[in-house]
């Protein structure tokens, strides 16, 4: 066993990790150009990140690759997944023939060869990494932090359909007619550049309404997450497959998404429509998950992930949910802040209503202090 320790993106790290991502049961975010383009965009500029990606390998062949980083937040050095918040799941990528025993060793090895650092924060692993366990969970104490749901697609969206409430889709077909009335709907997948940034500024601009109105955290006050998501297009030219589509009528943005298909699974991160109150009676996000679904069944995608969140309306349209968890564990004196930190941050978050009054309240001391 070699444990190789990488701490910055470069042609060796890529020929390895490209090359392992082919024999792995890996996830998106576990993409070597996605890890890097964050890194520039986030990584580097919001937490100063230092890198710490560790590869394993046994008898010349790579079986894991951790994408670790360390940042100091709190005065403490935080060990994490790379990837932070944009990332919807964090976790190691592993060979898909590995089994517990190989990991436990795996593990062993990588723990001591860690740099040094004074609180881990593992936050939001899946039980399952595409199609292998996540070993990672046996391995450390966990607390099951929420739930992630998807389902699998027959070969035709009248087959998928089935599935649906009549009324869901009776509904939907009205709303349809109706808006088809007004002008030309079309469902529309953006791949040009210049509209692909136009399109993302829109989705942000959408995306901030609904902040407001639902009081809920806007995550773009912070440019650097801007940043992030208007420049994504670039991950085209990198080989990532970024998707964005939007809902139009005529000229008018009615809805947008912005997802990654990778492999045979597609992934519904960012959904946004127009607050617009001459539009509110039109289900627009309904609408456009609609054509969505059928898009991904008519180019084939197996399954349709709708990753983290309780939101009520997946049990609408999914089949099939997974367990996610978190880590959190203090390692020296000097975290202790960080770490009763993210405790009390999670005892808010497991309350709605402190949540919200929280989310107030920094969301009035940002507006007050960009005036």
């Amino acid at each position: 066993m070699e444990i190789e320790i990488f701490t910055e993106f470069n042609e060796d790290l890529k020929a390895l990790w490209d090359a392992f991502d082919l024999q792995s049961n890996s996830l998106p975010f576990h993409s070597y150009e996605w890890q890097r383009y964050w890194n520039e965009q986030v990584g580097q500029p919001k937490y100063n990140m230092a890198i710490c990606v560790v590869v394993c390998t046994t008898d010349s062949r790579v079986r894991a690759i951790f994408p670790f980083g360390i940042n100091v937040s709190m005065g403490a050095r935080v060990l994490s997944f790379l990837g932070g918040e944009e990332a919807d799941y964090g976790a190691p990528i592993l060979a898909t023939d590995i089994d517990s025993k190989e990991f436990k060793a795996l593990w062993a090895a990588v723990s001591s060869f860690i740099p040094p650092h004074d609180v881990v924060f593992f936050r939001n692993m899946p039980k399952n990494i595409n199609k292998t366990y996540n070993f990672l969970l046996e391995n450390i104490k966990t607390k099951e932090s929420g739930m992630s749901y998807s389902t699998t697609l027959p070969e035709s969206f009248d087959d998928y359909s089935l599935r649906l409430s009549k009324s869901l889709l009776k509904d939907n077909r009205r709303m349809i007619r109706r808006l088809s009335e007004i002008g030309e709907l079309t469902f529309k997948v953006i791949e040009k550049p210049e509209e692909f940034k136009e399109t993302t500024k829109i989705l942000i601009s959408q995306k901030e309404a609904r902040y407001t109105l639902s009081g809920a955290k806007n995550i773009f006050h912070n440019e650097h997450i801007k940043n992030f998501y208007i420049n994504m297009v670039t991950l085209l030219n990198r080989g990532f497959n970024v998707h964005l589509s939007a809902l139009m009528l005529d000229n008018v943005v009615l809805a947008t998404h912005l997802g990654t298909l990778h492999r045979d699974r597609f992934y519904y991160l960012m959904p946004t429509f127009n607050h617009d109150e001459k539009w509110a009676k039109f289900s627009l996000g309904r609408i456009h998950l609609e054509k969505l679904i059928n898009w991904s069944v008519d180019n084939g995608v197996n399954y349709f992930d709708f990753t983290i969140g309780g939101e009520s309306y997946k049990s609408n349209w999914c089949n099939s949910e997974m367990a996610i968890y978190d880590h959190l564990k203090l390692r020296s004196p000097r975290g202790v802040v960080y770490f009763l930190y993210s405790l009390v941050l999670e005892f808010v978050k497991s309350k709605p209503p402190l949540k919200k009054l929280v989310v107030k309240i920094l969301s009035l001391s940002h507006r007050i202090k960009n005036k």
